[in-house]
């Protein structure tokens, strides 16, 4: 049987007391000097406790061990719609069944709703923030829909992805790929080859850089030598960076300027395929390559090139 208990104590506070006796588990509410102590949480209909607020005042719902300010969990949601406004102070969390959780705290009015299990979406008025490390804001999609990292980098996990330009125009080629996956620079180190050696070579200045975006690669480079050294053979640019394309159509010519090198027509510069090495050779009017060597150089020999290839 039921009761309802109404008392007071020496100091006049009032207590109300709702109990359900001789049942396996009683269901109690206290509300000592204005406070509502809940033993267990709010139960369902059913037996499973659906919302608990624990001893640090994390609020649960669908799940009996929050561990944030407000956490709402469960399983296959359907059109599940949920409003509130941001809580200062704190990190809140939503399970959205088993597509996952979203981690940050949103501006304004909002509502977060499942059309099935495996995906959601949310919808905000004025803005999307996400906030770690004491709500310190780190990303923000507003309401033009432009996306905004503050403090960090955006960061491609894994190797292949990046920024999909799908959306855009196309040539009137065939496309093969739409999708910026690479940035990076660097320095690299240059040398010169005669044949395949290097013998007795020293440098004076010897510096490269380059950069890399998607399969293309711009380098330039600074080489003086000090001494010539005492191998012979066909003069090589080595040390590229990363070895070209090796289709057919991936040869790439190379602009130049040189110093204490001796020829009698036009030099030209080109790197061939799935190569590491810039080729020097020498051509005249009547349309004859010969490549430069070693007698072409002093032990003062300097040479300034750029070159934009495909790897």
């Amino acid at each position: 049987m039921s009761k309802v208990k109404i008392q007071g104590n020496a100091s006049g506070t009032g207590v109300i007391t709702l109990e359900a006796p001789n049942t396996n588990t009683d269901r109690t509410i206290t509300l000592p000097d204005g406070d509502i102590s809940l033993g267990v949480g709010i139960d369902d209909n059913a037996t499973s406790t659906a919302i608990t607020i624990d001893a640090s005042e994390n609020v649960g719902i669908g799940t009996t061990s929050p561990s944030a300010l407000l956490e709402v969990s469960g399983t296959g949601y359907s059109n599940a719609t949920f409003t509130s406004t941001y809580v200062s102070g704190g990190r809140t969390t939503y399970n959205l069944g088993p597509s996952g959780a979203l981690l940050g705290y949103i501006g304004n009015a909002y509502q977060l709703f499942s059309g099935s299990t495996s995906d959601f979406a949310v919808r905000a008025q004025n803005g999307l923030a996400f906030a770690t490390g004491g709500n310190n804001e780190r990303m923000r999609i507003n309401s033009t829909g432009n996306v905004t990292v503050n403090t960090g980098n955006l960061v491609i996990g894994t190797s292949g992805k990046g920024i999909d330009f799908s959306a855009s125009a196309d040539g009137t080629g065939t496309v093969t790929s739409e999708v910026l996956d690479d940035y990076e620079t660097g320095t690299w180190t240059p040398g010169v080859l005669f044949g395949a050696g290097a013998t007795g070579l020293t440098y004076a200045t010897q510096t490269a850089k380059y950069t890399k975006i998607g399969n293309m690669v711009t380098v330039n480079c600074y080489i003086s030598l000090s001494n010539k050294g005492t191998s012979t053979g066909d003069a090589l640019l080595s040390g590229l960076p990363f070895t070209t394309n090796a289709d057919a159509d991936s040869y790439n010519t190379a602009s130049f300027f040189t110093t204490a090198i001796t020829f009698a027509d036009m030099v030209q510069a080109h790197s061939g395929v799935n190569s590491t090495t810039v080729n020097l050779k020498e051509s005249n009017n009547a349309g004859a390559n010969t490549a430069l060597n070693n007698t072409n150089f002093t032990n003062s020999s300097s040479i300034i090139f750029s070159m934009t290839y495909r790897v």
